[in-house]
């Protein structure tokens, strides 16, 4: 079943803390029958279990505590749901038997029906039981977490949809985000600390990490966040990396198309520093400018060029373009792709004007061919992922 198109994982009713990675990754944890949630001034399992969880991994700590939120079933409507689960397996257990029973046709049709009614019976309620909303909050850096709950309204559709719409329409966890309310949170929290910019990396490291910052969806929410800011010079600027010396590589600031990565070497550059070296990039221009056009009458003569003699600057041009084409081993695409991002592609990006382009090709042919599910699984993957051009063919 697909949840919601960023959301990387789903974590359905893990018996123990191991069971749910420590990552960056924004995830839902389905929270088992077995830690039932009731309304205020009930003792809730279901809170205690998602703090445990929330506290360590296994016998590590966790260090991604505002990445999981969690569902949990109702205390009392789990009583409906056990009465229909007991139901169900009532009229399972007779279809099984029918031999034994000594069933006619017309009986066996009968226990179908009602096998298959309560069948959606089950189905419903499970919908009905799974509607508690479960989340770390924080006041600030110094305070106590505390777990939250919230009732998923009813409606149309899986509880993990309805909760995920919910979550993100209460601003829960965000789903869009615009660059004020992250220069709000940059202000508020004092995230540059005492420099002049943050990696883009250790940014969302704080998001996934603190409670007190607001739950984002995915880092892609973010990076949109970030790229709508770049487009005028209100909010922040950007630099694809910072040299030993201290110098920042391929500013960008109110630019109308901007193209960023995050990344170890990206970084958010504070506002007034990234005007002032949009100050000096503009005197170290006007000054270049005047070098070139300046000098006296006698310069005319010396750019004279005879046919067989090249300009020196003709000699010098700078190479404009880059390309490159290689085979990945599938067994080795995530570290290989991920060597050529860090090692070619980092590199290019930061480069003040350049525009990099990135295709993906993949072919993949089976003799004896691919199964129906395995079909579907890739189809709807590549629908989701938004690859425009995709498919299956018989030869």
């Amino acid at each position: 079943m697909s949840t919601h198109r960023l959301f990387k994982g789903v974590h359905r009713l893990p018996a123990a803390s191991t069971d749910v990675p420590d990552d960056q990754n924004t995830r839902i944890v389905v929270i088992s029958p077995k830690y039932l949630h009731g309304r205020n001034g009930d003792v809730s399992k279901a809170i205690e279990f998602s703090s445990d969880l929330l506290d360590s991994r296994g016998t590590a700590p966790r260090y991604y505590k505002n990445a999981l939120t969690f569902i949990a079933p109702d205390k009392l409507q789990w009583k409906s749901l056990e009465e229909g689960v007991r139901d169900f397996l009532a009229w399972d257990s007779i279809l099984n038997d029918t031999e034994v029973l000594n069933l006619d046709a017309g009986s066996v049709r009968q226990a179908t029906n009602k096998k298959n009614i309560a069948d959606k019976t089950v189905s419903d309620r499970i919908d009905e039981t799974f509607v508690w909303a479960i989340y770390p909050n924080q006041e600030d850096g110094t305070s106590k977490i505390v777990m939250k709950s919230e009732k998923i309204r009813s409606g149309d559709g899986h509880f993990i949809h309805r909760a995920v719409n919910q979550l993100s329409k209460d601003t829960t966890v965000y789903t869009e985000w615009s660059p004020d309310g992250l220069l709000h949170e940059l202000e508020k929290w004092n995230l540059f600390k005492e420099e002049s910019h943050i990696t883009l990396k250790q940014l969302w490291e704080y998001f996934s990490s603190y409670p007190y910052l607001p739950r984002l969806e995915s880092d892609q929410i973010l990076i949109q966040a970030i790229t709508q800011g770049l487009k005028s010079k209100d909010y922040f600027g950007y630099a694809g990396s910072v040299s030993d010396s201290g110098e920042y590589r391929g500013l960008v600031f109110g630019d109308p198309m901007p193209q960023i990565q995050l990344n170890d070497s990206s970084v958010l550059i504070k506002k007034e520093e990234a005007e002032q070296l949009e100050r000096e990039i503009s005197k170290t221009e006007e000054k270049n400018g005047t070098e070139e056009t300046g000098g006296d009458s006698d310069s005319k003569d010396d750019d004279k060029t005879t046919d067989d003699k090249p300009r020196e600057e003709d000699v010098n041009k700078s190479k404009k373009r880059y390309y490159a084409s290689m085979e990945l081993d599938p067994l080795r695409f995530t570290s290989q792709a991920g060597q050529i991002g860090e090692n070619i592609v980092a590199h290019l990006q930061a480069h003040k004007d350049a525009k990099v382009k990135i295709t993906v090709d993949i072919q993949a042919d089976s003799d004896s061919g691919f199964n129906d599910d395995l079909v579907r699984t890739v189809s709807e993957n590549s629908n989701a992922l938004n690859i425009n051009q995709h498919g299956f063919e018989d030869e």
